[in-house]
């Protein structure tokens, strides 16, 4: 599977992207303290002020708490949705996710619209990979059990989609530990180049870095979606040559050698002083 690299984000698909997240927030009010943005918008809504701008998100990832969230609720997010446009994948084990198309400047996207929750509690079922409440489906995903325990609370503003005027919300997205988790886990599941940038970058450019980060996460060094995350992390990022700094050069789309070095080094030594504050006493 081919992923797009940083140039081939649409500035266009990105701000159609970002309209319908603050659509999804707004429409879904009365869920707001059992939802949280996830992936790979968090990045972009947690850092202000980075001297290198992240590249956002094509997609939209949102996070429901499934042991706050009733049978009857599910079941209105689902007709919520679909009043307001979105689409509902019918095909089997696709299902958590929905469809929106936005029209910028002239040119029509289709955005996508993934809800997900924890693997544990709910209807936990041995085998099961999805959450299934009535008519809606939410994809279990590794990692989504610590986010609703360390969220950050945020403010967007902007257009809504298909001219629907501008908008402003407030939100929980995934604090830092459970983005880096969430992300660290699929290093070992999927051969996505955002990922490894997505992961770079927030080491980079949060505040206080990887001492702020390192801190952070020490805290929950016995949780074993923790382990798990940062053993994939070390694995990906154990040489200048492994796949995770190969992965943030291919997603910048970096053809000249010596800046791909430049930038697969930078990337090594970022992850290997994050893993080294981790460590400390």
């Amino acid at each position: 599977m081919n992923f797009p690299t940083a140039s081939e984000y649409d500035p266009r698909k990105v701000s159609a992207c970002r309209s319908v997240l603050i659509e999804v927030v707004h429409i879904l009010g009365d869920y707001v303290d059992d939802m949280a943005i996830v992936g790979g918008w968090v990045p972009t809504l947690l850092i202000e002020g980075a001297a290198e701008e992240h590249a956002a998100s094509m997609d939209v990832d949102l996070a429901l708490n499934q042991e706050k969230i009733s049978e009857e609720a599910y079941a209105t997010i689902n007709k919520i949705l679909t009043q307001h446009g979105y689409r509902q994948n019918t095909e089997k084990n696709a299902q958590f996710k929905y469809f929106k198309d936005v029209t910028v400047e002239g040119q029509t996207f289709t955005i996508e619209l993934d809800l997900l929750t924890g693997e544990y509690g709910g209807d936990t079922g041995k085998g099961r990979r999805h959450e299934s409440i009535q008519d809606v489906r939410a994809l279990k995903a590794r990692g989504a059990d610590l986010v609703f325990d360390r969220t950050k609370t945020i403010t967007v503003s902007g257009e809504l989609p298909n001219e629907g005027g501008k908008d402003t919300v407030t939100c929980k997205i995934a604090g830092v530990v459970p983005f880096i988790v969430m992300k660290g886990i699929v290093l070992a599941r999927r051969k996505k180049p955002k990922d490894a940038y997505d992961i770079e970058y927030v080491l980079r450019y949060y505040p206080g870095s990887v001492e702020a980060i390192g801190e952070l996460i020490r805290s929950d060094l016995e949780n074993s979606l923790v382990q798990e995350a940062l053993t994939n992390i070390a694995q990906k990022f154990e040489s200048v040559d492994h796949v995770g700094p190969t992965s943030v050069a291919t997603f910048l789309g970096i053809d000249d050698k010596d800046e791909q070095m430049r930038i697969k080094r930078r990337a090594f030594e970022t992850v290997q002083a994050f893993r080294s504050r981790v460590k400390r006493e």
